[in-house]
């Protein structure tokens, strides 16, 4: 999703977390990936990003995104073709540089479900992105989130900004829990108001020409919304996010200067 044109988003291009991902991958000594992901743009250029900066051996199963949408999708042939991969690369490596990477939305937890009937696969560690970390829908089913915890399931998510109180107790009257991509939301409100505010119009052109200066001027939950020329957000910091006793817990966290840091319990 790194392109050049009009479109900014309050969330890092893929080669970023894809470096999170590198840095986990070698700390728990990952060296070959089953990498499961979604065919539309999200988990292509995820996928694709994840596999230019791995060296080890890598198996692509991408899976249909529409049918995913729908509902529709078979996850038991998913799951075995998953099996599948698994039991033909741990025969090279061993199970424990072996692994899965998930690339999804809300339906991983149903892959995560139907991936708990082969027992191959709960051999095995599995990662996921920021599509799936922290996010309600594999937790709240208990079959998807045993799995996630038994295979020590990490997932990647662009990191928290520090808890603006004031912010954080107006945001919980909709939201029982703000998390990063709400933050980004209020950002980007407050951020296209700067910049139409400056630009003194509502004219596409007009607001984009400013946007990129304002967001470095502009006070913000996240923190620094400054743009690398993709119009990303130009930050490469992330949390890492596993499930501990059915529930979400921030494990550790990845800085490109300083690496993996434990989060202390």
């Amino acid at each position: 999703l790194a392109h050049a044109d009009r479109i900014f988003r309050l969330v890092p291009d893929n080669t970023r977390e894809a470096d999170a991902l590198g840095a986990l991958f070698e700390e728990r000594g990952t060296e070959g990936l089953a990498v499961v992901y979604r065919d539309d743009a999200f988990g292509s250029s995820m996928s694709q990003a994840v596999m230019d900066s791995f060296n080890g051996s890598v198996v692509e199963i991408p899976y249909d995104s529409e049918l995913a949408n729908r509902g529709a999708l078979d996850y038991g042939v998913l799951s075995a073709q998953i099996a599948g991969a698994i039991q033909d690369m741990a025969g090279e490596s061993g199970d424990s540089s072996v692994a899965v990477l998930l690339i999804g939305f809300g339906e991983s937890a149903d892959i995560l479900s139907s991936a708990s009937e082969y027992p191959v696969l709960e051999s095995v560690k599995w990662y996921g992105t920021s599509g799936t970390a922290n996010r309600p829908t594999v937790v709240a089913d208990s079959k998807s989130a045993a799995f996630a915890e038994a295979v020590e399931y990490e997932a990647t998510l662009f990191a928290e900004p520090p808890p603006v109180p004031a912010l954080v107790n107006a945001l919980k009257l909709f939201f029982a829990v703000p998390d990063t991509y709400l933050y980004s939301t209020y950002d980007t409100v407050a951020l296209m108001a700067a910049a139409i505010g400056f630009a003194d119009s509502d004219n596409a052109r007009a607001v984009a020409a400013v946007l990129p200066a304002m967001a470095e001027r502009i006070p913000a939950t996240l923190g620094s919304l400054t743009l690398n020329s993709n119009g990303d957000l130009d930050r490469a910091e992330y949390d890492i996010w596993s499930i501990l006793d059915g529930a979400w817990s921030k494990s550790a966290s990845y800085n490109p200067d300083t690496g993996l840091t434990a989060t202390t319990p």
